[in-house]
């Protein structure tokens, strides 16, 4: 009973705790559930673009965001795959990160660009991390997180470029430089520390610095730089350290930090220079730029953050500030602590009419994100509101000032407006068409021309309206338009349905914010009468400009205009009575006949015989008579006539004829014979010749004479008219020669990258070309038509007045330098070349800001190298001094004991020779062979420390003549064979150091070589700017690994009681060699020989 009890109670236990559990489940899912609804709004109102994927790519879901990023709307990307959209330079990196979350279970991080729907690009950073089964483990989808980059890429690129200029002036530095973390560890080492040390870069990033130094030096290093991590500041210290060939030197290092915008120290930068040389200034650092810039800005949009209240129905009726920004605080005009705890009420005035708070009321109660425009009266502003619910019982609003954005609007709007009322008022052809060749728009003027309604032709393309000729034609102008994005103007005949008519068109392109041509707006003017004068004009001018001496030459109606020229006729023949007619000097008729007779006119040259007679007496009677006119009896009736010759410049170019009366002595019987020779009726000729009229032969000749005096003024008309011809010719070919140049002097001024300038002598700017824009930020509107001396620094004034002075006394000014405001403040140094014409100043101009900039930083590095080199060279006079005494001390007190020494052993063995036995001969003859060695050692020391102290007098030196001096003065033992292998140049140096580098070279080889044969060979070869000498043994040869020890001081490979040696003779060889500014190796292997090479600069180098 006990146990059942027992197991009851324990039954009712686990129950509660079953309860208990379960209710802190329930718990748990409605808070994932709140959870979930919180991350869905989210990503809903997330600046960031969340997208879900099939394993292959294609997009599952996009959130909102890619709207405003890309252009899409979220249906347009759903089923797409993303590699659509991507760069073709990217997908293989988008790949392989594809291929590293797929295969891998971690998240993997890729920039890429991407086409938003207007065709650019930008660049995107995304993470993806793959969702698998639970129960198979497999992958279903694949979440991604992406962000715009575009502007930090474009900072990383400025920043790219100035860490490029950054390295190059590091790299150039001849100083050790480097950098490394708190830890010691490199992470950036120059060429120069590369150098000095013996390794390469890669060698030594990653490495500690620490281990540079000498070792009782490396935990001082440390302490200092943990020092500088805690408190940073710069320091100077100088350190042992060793170099790539063993020599110990001492490097004055000084060290700053480098900090992150935290103020945290993340790396040191060092810069090394060696203070144990003294024979250079090394140059120093120019200024280092800034690391790291701004990464971001604040927010441009107003934002707030405000707690929802409710009234007592759990309605929302106001909301509560709780948090907001400096854009919100500017858009509203309160500061934060004027805002924050305060209603929205409190703040401000009931405004209904913009409907504000009722938005607010339905995002609060629904949660959905609203976007919403209003005018508000209040502030007399237009507002644009995001707004939507963070959390629950949260408010919040993206809010944007888009008054002007509206004031534009409604001003584009009315513009429009105003424009399509004019454009349909225009008797101009109106039409916008798109890039694909449809109409976009045409005006009622352009429709009527086609014969159709405006809503019949838009939509249509070209090939739908016009012949195909004349829609190809205009095809070409426009792809001109779309491709060159540049105004087109063009004449061309186009077929319309009633009629073909020229038209002058000009082609505009429309662009998109992008600058892109979108479309072009056309407008067309029916030139056709226009293009019709001049084409008689061009005719005209074409034959009045032929040259005068050709035989077809110039013809009447050229010089004149034929109904004037009818006109005068009709009215002189009215005047007068006769009958008038010009003809060419052939007798073909020019006008037509005036006051013709029935006779002539309507009888004789009706008949083939008579008008054949007509027009070879028309032809005589007009014959060239330049003192009077011709006057004769017809040649074909016997009627009185007369004629006047008309000629240009001496060319007979047409007859004025006059006649057809007759006097009292001409008998009818011979007329009538006439009349039946040509056939004519012989009633209707009697008849008609009893109606000419009657003139005596006197007052006929005073008409003659009338006539004469005419036909010479149109001779003078025609004359001045040729000349005026070939004038307007002459001016329009250079018009049209100017018009070129102008053209090309245009472009040039457009298109230049110097500062082009016309300015005036009272110092006005009159025209500049698009190069200021980019230098001062002003746009040429602002600067033209403004006086210079407005944006001259003030400091410059009076020179640039000076200046001004000058040129207006037409004196050039060339290489004058002044100082220019920019809009932002800032000033940019001009360098100038002008030339004065008159009141005209014509200047090319060049911005030299960063030339100054670099001129003022090697100044005052200048002013620091010489004050530096004054400091080394006191230094280097003190060691010298030094150096001196040390030399006198070493000559004088050091070898006096030795001489004693050496004189002591020498009467000991002179004196005492019988005391001393075998041994003690030895013993005294040893320390005889110790004195001797201890006084070379000396000699060596001094004279290496004469080199670069003591500078002989340099001289040319033939070597081919002082070389073999120098090896007969070694004296080489039989089986040494010296040999000169290749011509020798001349050099300039000192005699002595010249053969002390031989002497030494050649004498180590002779003392070395062990053959019984022996071949030493001499070499010289151009090596650029330097003579390259070897001298070669085929001797033992040396180990690589004491190529370097070998020219160091007291330094030899054979212990001093085998081969005597100082070890003094190759540190004075390569001394002498750097004094000379070349440099000196060897090249050995043991058992090949040796090489020693050393260059010698064909100048002399140091003299």
């Amino acid at each position: 009973m006990n146990d059942e009890a027992k197991t009851y109670a324990e039954l009712l236990e686990e129950m509660t705790m079953l309860r208990q559990r379960n209710a802190e489940l329930e718990a748990q899912a409605a808070e994932h559930r709140q959870a979930e609804a919180r991350f869905r709004l989210l990503v809903e109102n997330s600046t960031d673009l969340i997208c879900c994927h099939t394993p292959d790519g294609v997009y599952l879901y996009a959130s909102p965001a890619c709207r405003p990023l890309l252009g899409y709307d979220p249906e347009d990307l759903v089923g797409h795959s993303a590699y659509e959209f991507f760069h073709p330079e990217d997908r293989a990196a988008i790949a392989a990160s594809h291929a590293t979350v797929l295969e891998q279970p971690t998240v993997s991080t890729v920039s890429y660009r991407i086409r938003r729907k207007d065709g650019m690009y930008i660049w995107f950073e995304t993470t993806s991390h793959a969702i698998r089964a639970e129960q198979t483990d497999e992958i279903v989808e694949i979440h991604t997180v992406s962000r715009d980059i575009t502007a930090r890429k474009q900072m990383e690129a400025a920043l790219r470029e100035s860490e490029a200029r950054y390295r190059a002036v590091i790299e150039s530095q001849v100083d050790l430089i480097s950098r490394y973390r708190p830890d010691t560890t490199l992470t950036f080492v120059n060429d120069a520390y590369c150098r000095f040390y013996g390794k390469t870069r890669e060698q030594l990033i990653g490495q500690s610095y620490v281990f540079m130094v000498a070792p009782e030096f490396r935990d001082l290093v440390r302490q200092e730089t943990e020092n500088l991590a805690r408190n940073p500041r710069q320091i100077i210290g100088e350190y042992l350290n060793y170099r790539h060939d063993g020599k110990e030197c001492w490097i004055q290092w000084v060290v700053q930090c480098i900090r992150n915008e935290h103020g945290q120290v993340v790396e040191l930068q060092a810069v090394g220079r060696d203070v144990t040389d003294r024979k250079r200034a090394e140059e120093a650092l120019v200024e280092n730029e800034l690391k790291y810039r701004m990464l971001f800005k604040s927010m441009g949009q107003g934002f707030y953050v405000a707690q929802i209240l409710y009234d007592e129905d759990g309605m929302p009726c106001d909301f509560m500030y709780l948090d907001v920004n400096s854009a919100f605080e500017h858009i509203i005009g309160l500061q934060q602590e004027q805002l924050i705890g305060k209603t929205y009420n409190e703040l401000v005035p009931p405004d209904p009419e913009s409907g504000w708070l009722d938005c607010f009321k339905r995002v609060a109660l629904t949660g959905i994100p609203e976007n919403y425009t209003f005018p508000s009266k209040i502030y007399n502003r237009y507002f644009e509101v995001y707004a939507f619910k963070p959390d629950e019982g949260k408010f919040s609003a993206l809010v944007k000032d888009i008054t002007e954005s509206k004031q534009m609007e409604a001003a584009l709007r009315e513009s429009e407006e105003r424009y399509r009322l004019l454009a349909e008022a225009a008797h101009d052809m109106i039409f916008i068409l798109n890039r694909d060749g449809t109409v976009d728009y045409v005006n009622r003027f352009a429709a009527q021309q086609l014969g159709r309604l405006p809503e019949e032709i838009i939509g249509r393309s070209q090939a739908e309206l016009f012949r195909s000729s004349d829609a190809e034609h205009q095809k070409d102008s426009l792809r001109q338009v779309f491709e060159a994005g540049q105004p087109v103007y063009i004449e061309n005949p186009t077929q319309f349905p009633n009629q073909r008519m020229w038209l002058g068109t000009w082609l505009v392109p429309i662009k998109d914010e992008a600058g892109q041509v979108k479309s072009i707006l056309g407008v067309s003017r029916d030139i056709t009468e226009r293009k019709r004068i001049e084409e008689a004009l061009e005719k005209r001018i074409v034959a009045l400009t032929r040259p005068m001496e050709t035989a077809e030459g110039i013809a009447f109606e050229d010089l004149f205009n034929l109904a004037d020229i009818q006109h005068l006729q009709d009215l002189y023949a009215k005047a007068f009575g006769v009958a008038a007619l010009i003809t060419r000097p052939d007798g073909t008729p020019i006008t037509q006949p005036s006051n013709f007779s029935e006779l002539c006119g309507d009888i004789i040259r009706k008949t083939s015989k008579g008008l054949k007679n007509c027009n070879y007496s028309d032809a005589m009677i007009g014959k060239y008579n330049p003192s009077g006119p011709n006057i004769q009896p017809c040649l074909s009736a016997g009627l009185c006539n007369a004629g006047a010759s008309i000629s240009v410049g001496g060319r007979h170019i047409a007859n004025w004829l006059i006649g057809q009366v007759r006097n009292e002595t001409q008998n009818e019987e011979e007329i009538m014979q006439y009349a039946r020779e040509i056939g004519a009726d012989e009633t209707a000729f009697r008849a008609a010749y009893r109606k000419v009229p009657i003139m005596s032969q006197e007052q006929f000749e005073r008409v003659a004479q009338v006539l004469f005096v005419l036909a010479n003024q149109l001779s003078t008309s025609a004359y001045q008219n040729v000349q005026q011809a070939r004038f307007i010719a002459e001016r329009k070919r250079a018009e049209q020669a100017l018009q070129s140049k102008t053209a090309e002097l245009d472009r040039y001024f457009t298109s230049s990258l110097d500062l082009l300038c016309i300015a005036d002598t009272d110092g006005y700017f009159r025209r500049l070309n698009p190069e200021w824009e980019t230098t001062l930020g002003y746009t040429i509107a602002e600067l033209e038509g403004r006086q210079f001396l407005e944006f001259v620094h003030p400091e410059d004034l009076d020179a640039t007045v000076a200046a001004l002075s000058q040129l207006a006394s037409q004196n050039q000014i060339l290489n004058f330098e002044n100082r220019y405001r920019c809009k932002d403040g800032s000033y940019r140094w001009i360098e100038w070349r002008s030339y004065p014409s008159e009141k005209m100043i014509y200047a090319v101009a060049r911005d030299i800001t960063e030339r100054k900039q670099v001129e003022a930083a090697i100044r005052t590095l200048n002013a620091e190298l010489e004050q530096r080199v004054h400091v080394r060279t006191a230094k280097l006079e003190a060691v010298n001094k030094e150096l001196q005494s040390f030399a006198y001390i070493v000559s004088h007190d050091l070898k006096a004991p030795l001489r004693a020494i050496n004189w002591l052993v020498q009467w000991l063995l002179d004196d005492y020779a019988e005391a001393f036995d075998a041994k003690g001969q030895e013993m005294a003859e040893l320390l005889m062979g110790r004195v001797k060695r201890m006084d070379n050692l000396i000699d060596g020391v001094l004279e290496y420390s004469r080199i670069g102290r003591i500078i002989g007098q340099a001289e040319p030196l033939d070597l081919n003549q002082l070389l073999p001096d120098v090896i007969d003065s070694l004296s080489p033992p039989p089986g040494i064979q010296v040999v000169i292998a290749s011509a020798l140049p001349l050099v300039f140096g000192d005699i002595v150091r010249v053969q002390q580098i031989f002497a030494n070279l050649i004498g180590n080889a002779m003392k070395f070589l062990d053959k019984p044969q022996g071949i030493i060979t001499i070499r010289c070869e151009e090596a650029g700017a330097d003579w390259q000498f070897s001298v070669a043994d085929n001797g033992p040869g040396i180990d690589p690994k004491y190529h370097n020890k070998i020219f160091q001081i007291f330094q030899t490979l054979k212990p001093r009681d085998e081969m005597e040696s100082t070890g003094v003779g190759l540190a004075i060889v390569k001394k002498i060699v750097e004094f000379y500014g070349g440099k000196i190796w060897v090249e050995s292997e043991v058992g090949s020989g040796s090489t020693f090479l050393f260059t010698f600069p064909k100048q002399g180098g140091r003299l």
